[in-house]
């Protein structure tokens, strides 16, 4: 757990918008892979962007992945804290230290409010509003399943961000690329499926363009130039090919900040996971603020290894072994740069990273006893 306390004496008051992506895997973005069929749109963002080729989310479900963007908490134990025996712990989230700074902090995702208890979370994580189907109030642009179309819904939180006065901190958490990946029907047309996989590439392609009018729509707005975009997937849906099928491969997320006051490509290819999103913001704005997470800032020269407990492994990995941790021993160990696939154990002919293994160790350690104390907050 990292304690922050800046003493800028200014910083930079930037509005803050977090576009948090369902269920989008790094192998959509083309620019992370070298194709250009899904995400056109986020592509060419990607080319004028800071861009985490490395990124992993924490965890594998909705309610643990908004848990590690906007509160910087790992999901370490079975189930998330938003609807564990530990949901009313007291704990610091992106939209406490936002208002510390002076901004206004709100969070929209398109669904019947009270879906996964985000209502109550975001209020937890410090943002004093919530826009939900409730407040959007048009029940003629239901999907008939979770909620209002992403195009439809993107568009009213347009029209709120230009009521809001600047800074402000806002969080859209999209919607109809959740499973069963339905279209509305003047997009059905427009987009074509992957071959041996689900109707999701097909709602990316959408989310794509959704986004894509968002910002040819607002571009002009007075907001919109002082205003850094944050572009990060809640967890991973399901995948294709097979390097993004393995224990590794199914946390991989895109993570991408876009400044447009400077658009100036550059790559980060170190380990990044979701919960390094909290602390980067507070040191790419230096918010004057005191904060906890167990997140670290991805523009730290210093590299840290991603992590996730998943079916009962604590798994690990660093700039190019894998790591698999079963609570006292290491169980398996691989070097995911040439060996994707994770096919070769090199468990018996290599040693163990020990200093990340040692961090890990002391990381599971800490999350439980903060947890237990409800010692989620700076003291």
């Amino acid at each position: 757990v990292i304690k922050h306390s800046h003493h800028y004496k200014e910083h930079t008051r930037k509005n803050v918008v977090v576009f948090i992506l369902e269920s989008f895997n790094r192998e959509w973005i083309g620019y992370l892979n070298q194709r250009t069929y899904y995400t056109k749109f986020i592509d060419s963002l990607c080319t004028k962007s800071i861009v985490c080729h490395n990124a992993y989310a924490n965890a594998k479900h909705s309610n643990e992945g908004i848990a590690a963007i906007l509160a910087s908490i790992p999901s370490l134990m079975d189930e998330s804290i938003i609807s564990s025996g530990y949901q009313d712990n007291t704990l610091q989230g992106l939209g406490h230290a936002m208002k510390q700074a002076g901004y206004r902090t709100s969070f929209f995702h398109g669904a019947r409010n009270g879906s996964f208890n985000f209502d109550v979370f975001s209020k937890s994580c410090g943002f004093d509003s919530y826009y939900g189907m409730n407040e959007f109030n048009d029940d003629t642009h239901f999907d008939g399943q979770w909620g209002i179309w992403d195009h439809v819904f993107l568009k009213y939180f347009a029209d709120q961000l230009d009521t809001v006065n600047q800074p402000f901190c806002s969080v859209f958490f999209n919607l109809t690329s959740h499973y069963p990946y339905s279209l509305p029907d003047s997009y059905k047309k427009r987009f074509m499926d992957e071959p041996n996989v689900n109707h999701l590439p097909r709602t990316i392609q959408y989310v794509d363009t959704c986004l894509q009018q968002f910002f040819e729509s607002n571009y002009n707005k007075p907001w919109f130039q002082n205003t850094i975009f944050v572009f990060c997937a809640d967890h991973t849906g399901e995948g294709n090919q097979a390097e993004y099928k393995t224990p590794l491969g199914i946390f991989r997320i895109p993570l991408i900040i876009y400044d447009p006051s400077n658009p100036v490509g550059i790559s980060i290819h170190k380990p990044v996971m979701q919960i390094d999103i909290f602390p980067s913001l507070m040191d790419y704005l230096k918010i004057p603020v005191k904060t906890l997470s167990f997140g670290h800032s991805i523009f730290d020269e210093k590299s840290y290894p991603a992590y996730q407990f998943h079916e009962n492994y604590y798994q690990m990995c660093n700039d190019s072994m894998f790591t698999v941790f079963n609570g006292e021993q290491v169980i398996a160990l691989y070097n995911y740069h040439k060996d994707p696939l994770l096919q070769n154990n090199l468990i018996n002919t290599s040693a163990s990273p020990a200093d990340e293994l040692n961090y890990l160790k002391a990381t599971i350690q800490v999350f439980h006893k903060r947890m237990i104390n409800n010692k989620l907050i700076p003291n």
